[in-house]
Protein backbone atom coordinates (compact mmCIF):
# COMPACT_ATOMS: atom_id res chain seq x y z
CA UNK A 1 0.00 0.00 0.00
CA UNK A 2 1.37 3.47 -0.76
CA UNK A 3 2.42 5.68 2.10
CA UNK A 4 -0.46 8.07 1.52
CA UNK A 5 -3.32 8.48 -0.92
CA UNK A 6 -5.42 11.45 -1.94
CA UNK A 7 -9.10 10.69 -2.13
CA UNK A 8 -12.13 12.89 -2.48
CA UNK A 9 -14.91 11.08 -0.60
CA UNK A 10 -15.74 7.71 0.86
CA UNK A 11 -18.92 6.69 2.64
CA UNK A 12 -18.74 5.82 6.32
CA UNK A 13 -19.63 2.23 5.39
CA UNK A 14 -16.88 2.21 2.81
CA UNK A 15 -14.36 3.43 5.35
CA UNK A 16 -15.40 0.71 7.76
CA UNK A 17 -15.14 -2.01 5.11
CA UNK A 18 -11.65 -0.83 4.19
CA UNK A 19 -10.60 -0.79 7.86
CA UNK A 20 -9.67 2.87 7.62
CA UNK A 21 -9.06 4.75 10.87
CA UNK A 22 -7.36 1.84 12.59
CA UNK A 23 -3.66 1.32 13.20
CA UNK A 24 -3.86 -1.98 11.34
CA UNK A 25 -4.54 -0.14 8.08
CA UNK A 26 -4.27 3.61 8.37
CA UNK A 27 -6.13 6.85 8.93
CA UNK A 28 -8.05 9.36 6.87
CA UNK A 29 -7.01 12.99 7.36
CA UNK A 30 -9.85 15.19 6.16
CA UNK A 31 -9.06 18.33 4.18
CA UNK A 32 -8.60 21.42 6.35
CA UNK A 33 -8.32 19.45 9.61
CA UNK A 34 -5.72 18.15 12.03
CA UNK A 35 -5.63 14.47 13.00
CA UNK A 36 -3.55 12.97 15.81
CA UNK A 37 -2.29 9.51 14.91
CA UNK A 38 -0.74 7.19 17.48
CA UNK A 39 0.85 4.11 15.95
CA UNK A 40 3.83 1.91 16.77
CA UNK A 41 4.71 3.99 19.86
CA UNK A 42 4.92 7.23 17.89
CA UNK A 43 2.35 10.02 17.96
CA UNK A 44 2.13 12.80 15.37
CA UNK A 45 -0.50 15.36 14.48
CA UNK A 46 -1.08 15.49 10.74
CA UNK A 47 -2.17 18.94 9.58
CA UNK A 48 -3.97 18.80 6.23
CA UNK A 49 -3.97 22.30 4.77
CA UNK A 50 -5.06 21.07 1.34
CA UNK A 51 -8.44 22.68 0.61
CA UNK A 52 -9.46 20.06 -1.97
CA UNK A 53 -8.21 16.67 -0.90
CA UNK A 54 -8.41 14.25 1.99
CA UNK A 55 -5.40 12.02 2.63
CA UNK A 56 -4.97 8.43 3.69
CA UNK A 57 -1.96 7.72 5.92
CA UNK A 58 -0.86 4.09 6.09
CA UNK A 59 0.17 2.79 9.52
CA UNK A 60 -0.14 -0.96 8.92
CA UNK A 61 3.54 -1.50 9.63
CA UNK A 62 6.08 0.47 11.62
CA UNK A 63 8.12 0.87 8.42
CA UNK A 64 5.21 2.45 6.52
CA UNK A 65 4.47 4.83 9.39
CA UNK A 66 8.16 5.74 9.66
CA UNK A 67 8.51 6.31 5.92
CA UNK A 68 5.49 8.59 5.88
CA UNK A 69 6.91 10.71 8.68
CA UNK A 70 10.20 11.02 6.82
CA UNK A 71 8.55 12.01 3.53
CA UNK A 72 7.63 15.49 2.33
CA UNK A 73 3.97 15.51 1.34
CA UNK A 74 2.55 18.65 -0.30
CA UNK A 75 -0.34 20.00 1.76
CA UNK A 76 0.57 18.02 4.87
CA UNK A 77 2.59 19.07 7.92
CA UNK A 78 3.58 17.03 10.97
CA UNK A 79 3.53 18.29 14.55
CA UNK A 80 4.40 16.67 17.87
CA UNK A 81 1.65 15.36 20.16
CA UNK A 82 2.14 17.48 23.25
CA UNK A 83 -0.08 15.74 25.79
CA UNK A 84 -2.95 13.34 26.36
CA UNK A 85 -5.38 16.24 25.91
CA UNK A 86 -3.68 17.20 22.65
CA UNK A 87 -4.16 13.65 21.38
CA UNK A 88 -7.80 13.43 22.50
CA UNK A 89 -8.66 16.90 21.21
CA UNK A 90 -7.32 16.00 17.77
CA UNK A 91 -9.11 12.68 17.41
CA UNK A 92 -6.18 10.39 18.20
CA UNK A 93 -7.42 8.61 21.31
CA UNK A 94 -7.62 4.82 21.23
CA UNK A 95 -8.74 4.62 24.86
CA UNK A 96 -6.98 4.67 28.22
CA UNK A 97 -3.39 3.53 28.16
CA UNK A 98 0.20 4.42 27.39
CA UNK A 99 0.97 6.93 24.66
CA UNK A 100 4.22 8.60 23.64
CA UNK A 101 4.11 12.39 23.77
CA UNK A 102 6.67 15.09 23.01
CA UNK A 103 5.87 18.31 24.90
CA UNK A 104 9.24 19.91 24.13
CA UNK A 105 9.19 18.88 20.48
CA UNK A 106 12.56 17.16 20.75
CA UNK A 107 12.36 14.25 23.19
CA UNK A 108 9.34 11.88 23.16
CA UNK A 109 8.55 9.79 26.22
CA UNK A 110 5.75 7.46 27.36
CA UNK A 111 2.92 8.58 29.64
CA UNK A 112 -0.30 7.02 30.86
CA UNK A 113 -3.41 8.78 29.51
CA UNK A 114 -6.88 8.69 31.05
CA UNK A 115 -9.01 9.28 27.97
CA UNK A 116 -12.42 8.59 29.53
CA UNK A 117 -12.85 9.97 33.07
CA UNK A 118 -13.82 13.60 33.75
CA UNK A 119 -13.86 14.46 30.07
CA UNK A 120 -10.68 12.51 29.29
CA UNK A 121 -7.34 13.85 28.14
CA UNK A 122 -5.61 13.61 31.53
CA UNK A 123 -1.83 13.09 31.56
CA UNK A 124 -0.56 11.24 34.63
CA UNK A 125 2.31 13.14 36.22
CA UNK A 126 2.74 10.99 39.28
CA UNK A 127 1.91 7.56 40.67
CA UNK A 128 2.75 6.20 44.11
CA UNK A 129 1.73 2.75 45.32
CA UNK A 130 2.91 2.28 48.87
CA UNK A 131 3.51 -1.43 48.18
CA UNK A 132 6.47 -0.28 46.09
CA UNK A 133 8.02 1.69 48.94
CA UNK A 134 8.52 5.42 49.36
CA UNK A 135 10.51 8.19 47.72
CA UNK A 136 13.93 8.99 49.14
CA UNK A 137 13.72 12.78 48.98
CA UNK A 138 12.34 15.71 46.97
CA UNK A 139 14.66 15.15 44.02
CA UNK A 140 13.67 11.49 43.89
CA UNK A 141 9.97 12.42 43.91
CA UNK A 142 10.43 15.08 41.22
CA UNK A 143 11.50 12.61 38.51
CA UNK A 144 11.62 8.84 38.88
CA UNK A 145 11.19 5.86 36.55
CA UNK A 146 10.23 8.32 33.83
CA UNK A 147 10.13 5.69 31.09
CA UNK A 148 7.79 3.39 33.04
CA UNK A 149 4.41 5.12 33.63
CA UNK A 150 2.98 2.09 35.44
CA UNK A 151 5.80 1.80 37.96
CA UNK A 152 4.80 1.88 41.64
CA UNK A 153 7.14 4.85 42.11
CA UNK A 154 6.69 7.02 39.02
CA UNK A 155 7.08 10.76 38.61
CA UNK A 156 7.43 13.32 35.84
CA UNK A 157 6.53 16.22 38.11
CA UNK A 158 9.51 18.09 36.68
CA UNK A 159 7.61 18.23 33.37
CA UNK A 160 4.41 19.85 34.68
CA UNK A 161 5.10 23.30 33.22
CA UNK A 162 4.67 21.86 29.72
CA UNK A 163 1.02 21.17 30.53
CA UNK A 164 -0.17 24.61 31.64
CA UNK A 165 -3.50 25.90 30.38
CA UNK A 166 -3.78 28.73 27.82
CA UNK A 167 -4.20 31.17 30.73
CA UNK A 168 -1.01 29.91 32.39
CA UNK A 169 -2.72 27.87 35.10
CA UNK A 170 -2.36 24.28 36.26
CA UNK A 171 -5.49 22.14 35.98
CA UNK A 172 -4.84 19.25 38.35
CA UNK A 173 -6.71 16.14 39.41
CA UNK A 174 -5.73 13.98 42.38
CA UNK A 175 -7.11 10.46 42.72
CA UNK A 176 -6.70 7.65 45.20
CA UNK A 177 -7.51 4.35 43.44
CA UNK A 178 -9.69 2.20 45.66
CA UNK A 179 -11.12 5.24 47.46
CA UNK A 180 -14.34 7.02 46.46
CA UNK A 181 -12.79 10.49 46.42
CA UNK A 182 -11.10 12.71 43.86
CA UNK A 183 -10.35 16.43 43.56
CA UNK A 184 -10.14 18.58 40.42
CA UNK A 185 -9.02 22.20 40.59
CA UNK A 186 -6.95 25.00 39.09
CA UNK A 187 -4.12 26.97 40.65
CA UNK A 188 -1.66 29.48 39.23
CA UNK A 189 1.36 28.63 41.38
CA UNK A 190 3.59 25.61 40.86
CA UNK A 191 3.59 23.16 43.79
CA UNK A 192 7.27 22.61 43.04
CA UNK A 193 8.01 26.23 44.01
CA UNK A 194 8.40 27.53 47.55
CA UNK A 195 5.50 29.99 47.34
CA UNK A 196 2.07 30.39 48.90
CA UNK A 197 -0.65 28.70 46.83
CA UNK A 198 -2.38 31.28 44.63
CA UNK A 199 -5.17 31.26 42.08
CA UNK A 200 -6.94 28.25 43.58
CA UNK A 201 -10.33 27.53 41.99
CA UNK A 202 -12.54 24.49 42.46
CA UNK A 203 -13.54 22.38 39.49
CA UNK A 204 -14.93 19.44 41.50
CA UNK A 205 -13.83 18.48 45.01
CA UNK A 206 -14.80 15.55 47.23
CA UNK A 207 -12.07 15.62 49.91
CA UNK A 208 -11.67 18.94 51.73
CA UNK A 209 -10.75 18.30 55.37
CA UNK A 210 -7.26 18.81 56.82
CA UNK A 211 -6.77 22.31 55.36
CA UNK A 212 -7.25 21.43 51.70
CA UNK A 213 -6.53 24.33 49.34
CA UNK A 214 -4.52 23.08 46.36
CA UNK A 215 -0.97 21.73 46.33
CA UNK A 216 2.13 23.35 47.82
CA UNK A 217 5.82 22.63 48.30
CA UNK A 218 5.94 20.78 51.63
CA UNK A 219 9.25 21.75 53.20
CA UNK A 220 9.08 25.46 52.41
CA UNK A 221 9.82 28.74 54.13
CA UNK A 222 6.46 30.30 53.26
CA UNK A 223 4.58 28.41 55.95
CA UNK A 224 4.84 25.55 58.46
CA UNK A 225 7.32 23.00 57.14
CA UNK A 226 6.91 19.26 56.69
CA UNK A 227 9.85 16.95 56.14
CA UNK A 228 7.71 13.95 55.26
CA UNK A 229 6.66 14.65 51.66
CA UNK A 230 7.72 16.57 48.56
CA UNK A 231 4.30 18.18 47.99
CA UNK A 232 1.10 18.27 50.05
CA UNK A 233 -2.36 19.85 50.11
CA UNK A 234 -2.65 20.96 53.76
CA UNK A 235 -2.06 24.53 52.71
CA UNK A 236 -0.07 26.74 55.09
CA UNK A 237 -0.18 24.06 57.74
CA UNK A 238 2.31 21.57 59.17
CA UNK A 239 -0.03 18.70 58.26
CA UNK A 240 0.93 16.89 55.07
CA UNK A 241 -2.33 15.37 53.89
CA UNK A 242 -2.92 15.00 50.14
CA UNK A 243 0.75 14.00 49.97
CA UNK A 244 2.49 13.75 46.60
CA UNK A 245 5.91 12.16 47.05
CA UNK A 246 5.76 10.71 50.58
CA UNK A 247 9.08 9.83 52.17
CA UNK A 248 7.59 7.81 55.04
CA UNK A 249 4.48 5.80 55.87
CA UNK A 250 1.58 7.44 57.74
CA UNK A 251 -1.57 6.36 59.55
CA UNK A 252 -2.76 3.17 61.16
CA UNK A 253 -6.18 2.18 59.75
CA UNK A 254 -4.50 1.12 57.53
CA UNK A 255 -0.98 2.58 57.30
CA UNK A 256 -0.29 4.18 53.95
CA UNK A 257 -0.05 7.52 52.16
CA UNK A 258 -1.77 10.50 53.87
CA UNK A 259 -4.75 11.50 51.75
CA UNK A 260 -7.68 13.05 53.64
CA UNK A 261 -9.44 12.19 56.86
CA UNK A 262 -12.68 12.46 54.91
CA UNK A 263 -11.76 8.83 54.17
CA UNK A 264 -11.46 8.03 57.87
CA UNK A 265 -9.35 9.05 60.84
CA UNK A 266 -5.72 7.92 60.45
CA UNK A 267 -6.67 6.24 57.17
CA UNK A 268 -3.68 5.83 54.88
CA UNK A 269 -4.31 5.39 51.15
CA UNK A 270 -2.69 2.54 49.25
CA UNK A 271 -2.10 4.65 46.13
CA UNK A 272 -2.22 8.23 44.90
CA UNK A 273 -2.12 9.59 41.33
CA UNK A 274 -1.70 13.19 40.17
CA UNK A 275 -3.01 14.16 36.73
CA UNK A 276 -2.94 17.32 34.63
CA UNK A 277 -4.90 18.65 31.65
CA UNK A 278 -4.31 21.94 29.86
CA UNK A 279 -7.95 23.07 29.78
CA UNK A 280 -9.42 26.28 31.18
CA UNK A 281 -13.09 25.86 30.31
CA UNK A 282 -15.53 25.71 33.20
CA UNK A 283 -19.27 26.02 32.67
CA UNK A 284 -20.93 27.60 35.71
CA UNK A 285 -24.52 26.48 36.29
CA UNK A 286 -27.22 28.04 38.46
CA UNK A 287 -27.74 25.10 40.81
CA UNK A 288 -26.89 21.47 41.43
CA UNK A 289 -30.06 20.47 39.60
CA UNK A 290 -28.94 22.47 36.57
CA UNK A 291 -25.60 20.63 36.66
CA UNK A 292 -27.40 17.28 36.83
CA UNK A 293 -29.83 18.16 34.04
CA UNK A 294 -26.95 19.23 31.79
CA UNK A 295 -25.27 15.85 32.20
CA UNK A 296 -22.32 17.53 33.93
CA UNK A 297 -22.52 15.73 37.27
CA UNK A 298 -19.31 14.12 38.54
CA UNK A 299 -21.03 12.71 41.63
CA UNK A 300 -21.58 14.01 45.15
CA UNK A 301 -19.15 16.80 45.97
CA UNK A 302 -18.27 20.47 45.75
CA UNK A 303 -19.07 22.44 42.58
CA UNK A 304 -19.18 26.14 41.71
CA UNK A 305 -22.58 27.68 40.90
CA UNK A 306 -23.96 31.14 40.15
CA UNK A 307 -27.70 31.27 40.94
CA UNK A 308 -28.32 34.71 39.42
CA UNK A 309 -26.28 34.13 36.26
CA UNK A 310 -25.40 37.48 34.72
CA UNK A 311 -26.68 39.33 37.80
CA UNK A 312 -24.59 41.14 40.38
CA UNK A 313 -24.13 38.07 42.58
CA UNK A 314 -20.84 36.19 42.52
CA UNK A 315 -20.28 32.50 41.83
CA UNK A 316 -19.53 30.39 44.90
CA UNK A 317 -18.87 26.83 46.01
CA UNK A 318 -21.71 24.56 47.07
CA UNK A 319 -22.04 20.93 48.04
CA UNK A 320 -24.22 18.91 45.67
CA UNK A 321 -25.93 15.65 46.55
CA UNK A 322 -26.23 13.99 43.15
CA UNK A 323 -27.53 10.61 44.34
CA UNK A 324 -30.26 10.86 47.01
CA UNK A 325 -33.84 10.76 45.72
CA UNK A 326 -32.84 11.50 42.12
CA UNK A 327 -29.97 13.88 42.95
CA UNK A 328 -29.55 17.53 42.02
CA UNK A 329 -29.77 18.79 45.62
CA UNK A 330 -27.97 22.01 46.64
CA UNK A 331 -26.90 22.17 50.29
CA UNK A 332 -28.18 25.58 51.41
CA UNK A 333 -27.61 25.44 55.19
CA UNK A 334 -25.90 23.20 57.73
CA UNK A 335 -24.79 23.22 61.34
CA UNK A 336 -22.95 20.74 63.53
CA UNK A 337 -21.34 20.52 66.93
CA UNK A 338 -21.53 22.99 69.81
CA UNK A 339 -21.91 25.93 67.44
CA UNK A 340 -25.47 24.79 66.69
CA UNK A 341 -26.54 26.23 70.05
CA UNK A 342 -25.77 29.72 68.73
CA UNK A 343 -27.59 29.43 65.40
CA UNK A 344 -28.72 32.97 64.42
CA UNK A 345 -32.46 33.67 64.37
CA UNK A 346 -32.30 34.63 60.69
CA UNK A 347 -30.10 31.68 59.71
CA UNK A 348 -32.48 30.56 56.95
CA UNK A 349 -33.08 34.01 55.45
CA UNK A 350 -29.56 35.41 55.48
CA UNK A 351 -26.01 34.48 54.48
CA UNK A 352 -23.58 33.15 57.06
CA UNK A 353 -20.04 31.88 56.41
CA UNK A 354 -20.55 31.46 52.66
CA UNK A 355 -17.00 30.13 52.28
CA UNK A 356 -17.94 27.18 54.54
CA UNK A 357 -21.36 26.36 53.11
CA UNK A 358 -19.92 23.67 50.82
CA UNK A 359 -18.05 21.89 53.63
CA UNK A 360 -20.55 20.35 56.04
CA UNK A 361 -18.08 17.74 57.28
CA UNK A 362 -15.76 20.18 59.04
CA UNK A 363 -16.45 19.83 62.80
CA UNK A 364 -18.19 22.56 64.77
CA UNK A 365 -19.20 24.73 61.82
CA UNK A 366 -22.40 26.26 60.54
CA UNK A 367 -23.11 28.09 57.30
CA UNK A 368 -26.02 29.32 55.23
CA UNK A 369 -26.21 30.71 51.69
CA UNK A 370 -29.64 32.28 52.40
CA UNK A 371 -31.97 29.41 51.47
CA UNK A 372 -34.95 31.70 50.87
CA UNK A 373 -33.06 33.85 48.36
CA UNK A 374 -31.54 30.82 46.63
CA UNK A 375 -34.94 29.16 46.35
CA UNK A 376 -36.34 32.22 44.61
CA UNK A 377 -33.39 32.59 42.22
CA UNK A 378 -33.25 28.89 41.31
CA UNK A 379 -37.04 28.36 41.33
CA UNK A 380 -36.74 25.34 43.60
CA UNK A 381 -39.72 23.10 44.25
CA UNK A 382 -38.29 20.36 46.49
CA UNK A 383 -36.69 20.37 49.94
CA UNK A 384 -34.67 17.78 51.87
CA UNK A 385 -33.73 17.76 55.55
CA UNK A 386 -31.21 15.41 57.18
CA UNK A 387 -30.49 15.21 60.91
CA UNK A 388 -29.53 12.32 63.20
CA UNK A 389 -32.14 13.69 65.62
CA UNK A 390 -35.06 12.94 63.28
CA UNK A 391 -36.19 9.98 61.19
CA UNK A 392 -33.20 7.94 62.41
CA UNK A 393 -30.95 10.18 60.34
CA UNK A 394 -32.61 9.25 57.04
CA UNK A 395 -33.45 12.02 54.60
CA UNK A 396 -36.86 13.67 54.93
CA UNK A 397 -37.88 14.76 51.43
CA UNK A 398 -40.69 17.13 50.47
CA UNK A 399 -41.53 17.14 46.76
CA UNK A 400 -43.41 19.75 44.75
CA UNK A 401 -43.85 21.99 47.78
CA UNK A 402 -42.98 25.18 45.91
CA UNK A 403 -40.28 27.73 46.71
CA UNK A 404 -38.98 27.87 50.28
CA UNK A 405 -40.30 31.35 51.02
CA UNK A 406 -41.15 32.77 54.45
CA UNK A 407 -43.54 35.33 53.01
CA UNK A 408 -46.24 32.67 53.28
CA UNK A 409 -46.87 29.72 55.56
CA UNK A 410 -46.30 26.13 54.49
CA UNK A 411 -48.62 24.06 56.64
CA UNK A 412 -48.63 20.78 54.68
CA UNK A 413 -46.08 18.29 53.38
CA UNK A 414 -43.13 16.49 54.95
CA UNK A 415 -41.28 19.78 55.55
CA UNK A 416 -43.09 22.93 56.68
CA UNK A 417 -42.43 26.47 57.91
CA UNK A 418 -44.06 29.59 59.30
CA UNK A 419 -44.40 32.85 57.41
CA UNK A 420 -43.00 36.18 58.56
CA UNK A 421 -46.28 36.98 60.26
CA UNK A 422 -48.08 33.73 61.03
CA UNK A 423 -47.76 30.07 61.85
CA UNK A 424 -49.81 26.92 61.36
CA UNK A 425 -52.35 26.28 64.11
CA UNK A 426 -51.78 23.23 66.29
CA UNK A 427 -48.34 22.34 64.91
CA UNK A 428 -46.23 23.05 68.03
CA UNK A 429 -42.85 23.80 66.41
CA UNK A 430 -44.61 25.60 63.58
CA UNK A 431 -47.62 27.22 65.21
CA UNK A 432 -46.82 30.84 65.99
CA UNK A 433 -44.22 33.07 64.37
CA UNK A 434 -44.56 35.77 67.03
CA UNK A 435 -43.50 33.56 69.94
CA UNK A 436 -40.57 31.40 68.92
CA UNK A 437 -41.11 29.65 65.61
CA UNK A 438 -39.58 32.24 63.27
CA UNK A 439 -37.71 31.04 60.15
CA UNK A 440 -37.95 27.37 61.02
CA UNK A 441 -37.85 23.97 59.31
CA UNK A 442 -40.66 21.85 60.73
CA UNK A 443 -40.95 18.06 60.47
CA UNK A 444 -43.33 15.43 61.90
CA UNK A 445 -46.46 17.29 60.75
CA UNK A 446 -45.00 20.54 62.04
CA UNK A 447 -44.54 19.32 65.60
CA UNK A 448 -40.72 19.15 65.62
CA UNK A 449 -37.81 20.65 63.73
CA UNK A 450 -35.15 23.36 63.56
CA UNK A 451 -36.27 26.48 65.41
CA UNK A 452 -33.32 28.93 65.67
CA UNK A 453 -35.33 31.52 67.62
CA UNK A 454 -35.95 28.94 70.35
CA UNK A 455 -32.26 28.26 70.94
CA UNK A 456 -32.31 29.56 74.52
CA UNK A 457 -33.81 26.16 75.30
CA UNK A 458 -33.00 24.02 72.27
CA UNK A 459 -32.51 24.47 68.54
CA UNK A 460 -34.04 21.12 67.65
CA UNK A 461 -37.56 21.08 69.05
CA UNK A 462 -38.72 19.06 70.94
CA UNK A 463 -36.41 17.41 73.42
CA UNK A 464 -33.54 17.13 70.92
CA UNK A 465 -31.38 19.98 72.23
CA UNK A 466 -28.68 21.42 69.97
CA UNK A 467 -28.50 19.09 66.98
CA UNK A 468 -26.64 18.63 63.73
CA UNK A 469 -28.60 19.18 60.52
CA UNK A 470 -28.27 19.68 56.77
CA UNK A 471 -30.88 21.39 54.61
CA UNK A 472 -31.04 21.00 50.82
CA UNK A 473 -33.19 22.56 48.09
CA UNK A 474 -33.82 21.46 44.50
Amino acid sequence: MPLFLKFIALSVLGLALMGIDTVDSGFKVVRGTTKAIYAHNVCKKIVNSDASNDFFVSTKTAAEWSSFRAATVPGLALQSCKSCWDILNNGGSVGDGIYHIDPSGSSPYPVYCDMTTDGGGWTRLFKHQQAGGFFANAADADAKNTSDPNNSLYSILNQMDYFKTPTNRYHFRITWPGESFRNLWWQTTSPRADVVVAGYKTDFVQAYSNYWGGLEFSNGTHGPASNSSYIDGSVNHANWFYAIGSFVVWGSTPPGIPASEDMGVSHGAAEVNLWIKETDTQTIYSSCKAILNAGASKGDGIYVIDPDGAGAGVAYEVYCDMTTSGGGWTLVAHSNGAVTASTPNDFLVNTYSLASVAKPGIPNTQASLNPEQFSTLASTTDAMFISPSYNAGAAIVDLAGGTWNYNSTKCTGNLRHTSRTAGCAGQNANDNYNSSDAFNIAVNSGNEGIVPAYKASEVCYSGKGSCTFRFFLR
